[in-house]
């Protein structure tokens, strides 16, 4: 399931949970993920009780910049 904002009448996908980051990024384990967000490697964002990923902090990471 993925968090949408509404912009100028398109929706536009800026942020997506825990299990969607972790599919998008080739099916990381959870223990993983969750290592690499202590390490600082993976910027989360929380709502309440939600943890947030936002979609450019996947892109940078597929795209090779590993620098938070």
């Amino acid at each position: 399931m993925s968090i949408a904002t509404v912009s100028q009448g398109d929706t536009e996908t800026r942020g997506v949970t825990v299990d969607e980051a972790r599919f998008r990024l080739g099916n990381l384990g959870r223990t993983l993920f969750y290592d690499l967000v202590k390490q600082g490697k993976i910027r989360v964002v929380k709502l309440g009780n939600r943890t947030v990923i936002p979609v450019s902090e996947i892109n940078r990471l597929l795209n090779g910049d590993d620098a938070a």
